[in-house]
């Protein structure tokens, strides 16, 4: 059993896709900034209540990725502004952790983002118009996030 995120993930180049839940073994650590290196990757995804730390800038050099999901862990921090860089991303799911601040405005470059979820973090400020420009936007959001005219719900209890 894995108990600690592998730095040595970062050396998979070629990775396209990485999926797992705390159940199957990795259940605690920090996200590497090695994953910065895979740039091929499309799909990321993890759950679990002990991953920890802050979501690494380098995460934005994953202009390939489409979708990412960091669910229910204890991460911290901001979203990083670099998202804004992921062009391609259409899929954002961030429930349940302890992220803090405004959303960047910078995710407002990803004109084909479908689906963003926030919900259950203290997440603060507006929501980023350039947004709100695909009529299909799916943004879920706590109470702390001020209106848009695209919010899916006013307030997800």
């Amino acid at each position: 059993m894995v108990t600690d995120f592998p730095t040595e993930l970062g050396l998979l180049t070629n990775l396209q896709e990485f999926s797992i839940h705390s159940r199957l073994g990795l259940d605690r650590g920090t996200i590497p900034t090695e994953l910065g290196n895979l740039t091929k990757m499309k799909v990321f995804q993890i759950s679990g209540e002990d991953f920890t730390g802050t979501i690494p800038t380098e995460m934005g050099r994953l202009t390939n990725l489409s979708t990412i999901t960091l669910i229910g862990g204890m991460l911290t921090g901001t979203i990083p502004t670099e998202f804004g860089l992921l062009t391609n991303l259409w899929f954002a799911n961030f429930p349940g952790n302890k992220l803090t601040g405004p959303l960047p405005k910078e995710l407002g470059n990803i004109k084909d983002l479908e689906q963003l979820e926030i919900q259950f973090n203290d997440i603060s400020g507006t929501v980023p118009e350039g947004i709100c420009d695909s009529p299909t936007v799916l943004i879920k959001r706590d109470c702390s996030t001020e209106d848009c005219s695209c919010c899916w719900w006013k307030c997800f209890l």
